[in-house]
């Protein structure tokens, strides 16, 4: 179950770098088109079937399950800006429950967490408690 929880999060890490390199060749439909699959496949591998059909069938979550849904298919129909724009909405809402694991897999990198506990952490302690005069 953990191996499939990391292919899961890995998938949606790969979803990420198919997403910002569409994006930076502005706007490259089937970049964006992989970031969406490997994006949404990777949340269900995360999350297992049960679950995910337990998180599906919720009837307060389905206005944005059709936004995110809707989000995708602009893209596949050629408005990637709208179509992203929509499937982030949807996507913020729906899967805010599995951030912290992302979380905890970015953080578990070795370069990624030593860059955060060393470098970001600190400094970010330091922006918030110093006084601006």
């Amino acid at each position: 179950m953990r191996l499939m929880k990391a292919y899961g999060i890995s998938l949606i890490m790969l979803s990420l770098l198919f997403t910002v390199l569409g994006l930076s060749f502005f706007g490259d439909i089937p970049l964006l088109a992989l970031g969406n699959v490997s994006f949404t496949a990777g949340v269900s591998i995360t999350m297992g079937p049960r679950n995910l059909f337990k998180f599906c069938s919720q009837l307060k979550k389905i206005p944005f399950i059709v936004v995110y849904i809707s989000g995708i298919v602009l893209i596949f129909m050629r408005h990637p800006f709208i179509g992203l724009v929509c499937e982030v909405l949807g996507a913020c809402v729906l899967f805010a429950t599995t951030f912290p694991s992302i979380a905890k897999f970015i953080l578990s990198n070795p370069l990624i967490g030593f860059f955060y506990r060393f470098v970001l952490k600190p400094q970010v302690k330091y922006f918030a408690f110093s006084k601006i005069y």
